[in-house]
């Protein structure tokens, strides 16, 4: 029994630790972005943000890709402008396209690449954010139980000695010889 108490401590403090590591790297992530400058946002970004996305028009699907602007100055332009969006037509050619404007493909249905790439990123930050929330209450949950087994085995080990304070006299009779009169 002892043995198992030792595991199950053991774990539950584990458990512990790892539930303080979660909670301290989220919320450094969470103040971090924050206090990031905008250009800092960006970057943090284009880190979820898909390298392309698919664009249904008409019948059709085009590929639309993003990539860094290699015209952009980050001293003189707008960070806006640091992505650049472009697709590959009928005949192979690439076609660059203003991430803001509207664009009509084979004279049919307009997008936006920017927004196009901005619902897929915001349905990226969603997943992750619903990831992020199911294992904080896994963690949560985790360490409720922990926090029962550590209360439990508190608990049953004050019983315990209850117990042997309550029966001390009878086992303290037990292993002790009576004394014999005979000499």
């Amino acid at each position: 029994m002892k043995k198992i108490k030792k595991i199950a401590i053991a774990a539950v403090s584990v458990i512990a630790v790892i539930l303080v590591a979660v909670l301290v790297i989220i919320n450094v992530a969470v103040s971090s972005f924050k206090t990031a400058t905008p250009e800092e946002q960006m970057n943090l970004m284009l880190r979820v943000m898909p390298k392309s996305v698919v664009q249904t028009v008409g019948d059709e699907e085009i590929k639309i890709y993003r990539r860094e602007n290699p015209d952009y100055n980050k001293d003189t332009d707008e960070l806006a402008n640091r992505l650049q969006f472009y697709f590959t037509d009928k005949d192979g050619k690439e076609v660059v396209v203003n991430g803001d404007a509207l664009y009509e493909y084979n004279g049919e249905q307009q997008f936006s690449p920017s927004g196009t790439f901005m619902m897929k990123t915001i349905e990226k930050i969603g997943t992750i954010s619903k990831t992020v929330t199911a294992l904080i209450i896994v963690i949560a949950v985790l360490a409720v139980i922990g926090l029962i087994v550590l209360w439990f085995f508190k608990w049953s080990k004050a019983q315990d000695l209850e117990k042997e304070k309550k029966y001390a006299h009878k086992n303290a009779n037990k292993g002790k010889k009576k004394k014999s009169k005979r000499k």
